[in-house]
């Protein structure tokens, strides 16, 4: 995705599956929600972890836009609790047990400071213009509690039924300029702190910081994927810098400044809850069956009719509902999986060649585009000085639109945009509406 601005900062993503895995098991969002603007963070360990990572992503995203939580320390780790529930019971019903494992970072910005929990090896660092603060550190457990090498013995959503996620032991409180990167192992296992700093510290875009320490992590042997996001802040007023590190420099067998979750830490509150569960299921079952059973009433055919008029309202609602949830789900996958339109100035000397080669947007798509009408010459063909918005969900470029680009590469296109016709944008809506389908059932 390209690099979005909102008030207080910006932020721009980057994903690579790297150089030789075949597809990418990593996922990151970014989404505002009633809890605050939210990013995250996964990595699959394997081929069903990556199928996995996108369910974990919408049972987040789902709980914190449903659930308005006033503590956001408890909002990221509820978040996590939840989804890695969800995904372990989707596990078993797959008979995937063995095979789930997902690291999880989660962001949550309010009132301009930041919250996160995390479970696994997907790390978090702050960049304040000189230093690199590491955040987070891979939750990695043996027996003995102490750290090791072994993917086994990682702190994954799916192994447990309820994850015990680590959050942090307060939010951060950046400055203006201050940068935030999220990121999986396939980044800081291979580009070193002193190269991270150096990008972060050019006065590029935000998005091109992305993309230049994705290349640096792939130059540099990339086998992993790779995928990090930056959020960059501005505007802000506060006039102290603060946050946690993940490990404090006066004790080298200091724990990290991190608090598990209280209830997971007291097994009695557990109990109770669990048995007062029983009790209200037990008084449900007794209360439905046993207790002011009524006799069965003759049905009088005034009220058949009526009914059967109930029964065909109650039907009309369902497919109202279910015409809403597919509305949307087509809504989520275009705020999710498909980019922006960009604007663009017509620069003296532009052609369409010029054009594609910055966007990988044929020409074809561009003129037909609802946006852009009367804003070209006779001949079709771009006016200096104009605005024109370019439709990136039609982009061959897969960094720009990484889910939906093979629909308009060259193969398809033809090498000079020759066969960009309204079948290619058919064939486009039908991809969109399969994965819908997929999102609703």
């Amino acid at each position: 995705m390209v690099t979005k601005k909102l008030k207080y900062f910006e932020f721009g993503s980057h994903s690579n599956k790297g150089s030789i895995k075949e597809s990418n098991y990593d996922g990151y969002a970014a989404f505002e929600s009633p809890n605050g603007h939210v990013f995250l963070m996964c990595d699959g360990i394997n081929e069903f972890g990556a199928k996995a990572k996108d369910i974990v992503i919408e049972r987040i995203e789902y709980f914190l836009n449903k659930e308005v939580v006033n503590d956001p320390r408890e909002a990221v780790q509820s978040a996590l609790i939840y989804a890695g529930g969800y995904i372990h019971s989707y596990a078993k019903k797959q008979e995937k047990n063995d095979e789930i494992g997902i690291s999880c970072l989660c962001v949550l910005i309010r009132n301009n400071k930041i919250f996160y929990a995390w479970v696994g090896n997907c790390n978090l660092f702050l960049y304040t213009g000189k230093n690199l603060h590491v955040l987070t550190e891979p939750t990695f457990l043996s027996e003995n509690n102490t750290k090791t090498d072994d993917l086994q013995k990682l702190q994954l959503l799916g192994k447990e039924k309820i994850p015990s996620p680590y959050v942090c032991e307060r939010p951060i409180t950046p400055l203006n300029n201050d940068i935030i990167l999220l990121c999986t192992d396939g980044l800081y296992e291979k580009v070193n702190h002193k190269n991270i700093k150096k990008i972060l510290s050019d006065p590029m875009p935000i998005y091109t910081k992305a993309c230049r320490l994705s290349d640096m992590a792939l130059k540099a042997g990339g086998e992993d994927n790779i995928t990090l996001q930056l959020i960059s802040f501005y505007n802000l007023d506060h006039k102290n810098r603060d946050f946690a590190p993940a490990s404090e420099s006066k004790q080298d067998d200091e724990l990290p400044k991190i608090t598990k979750g209280i209830f997971m830490e007291n097994p009695l509150w557990n109990s109770v809850i669990i048995g007062v569960i029983i009790l209200l299921t037990g008084f449900m079952f007794y209360d439905l069956f046993f207790n002011n059973v009524k006799p069965q009433k003759d049905i009088t055919p005034e009220r058949e009719i009526y009914i059967e008029k109930e029964a065909e309202e109650q039907k009309l609602k369902k497919e109202k509902e279910e015409t809403s949830k597919i509305s949307e789900n087509i809504s989520f996958i275009i705020d999710r999986y498909l980019p922006s339109d960009s604007a663009y100035v017509v620069q003296s000397g532009d052609s369409w060649s010029n054009i594609y080669s910055k966007f990988k947007v044929c020409s074809w798509f561009i003129i037909n585009y609802d946006k852009n009408k009367r804003k070209f010459d006779r001949n079709d063909n771009p006016v200096s000085g104009r605005k024109i918005y370019i439709p990136l969900k039609y982009s061959a470029n897969e960094d720009i639109n990484p889910y939906f680009y093979q629909y308009f590469s060259t193969d398809v296109v033809g090498s000079r945009c020759q066969h960009a016709s309204e079948k290619i944008i058919r064939d486009f809506d039908k991809a969109l509406k399969e994965k819908t389908k997929k999102i609703s059932d």
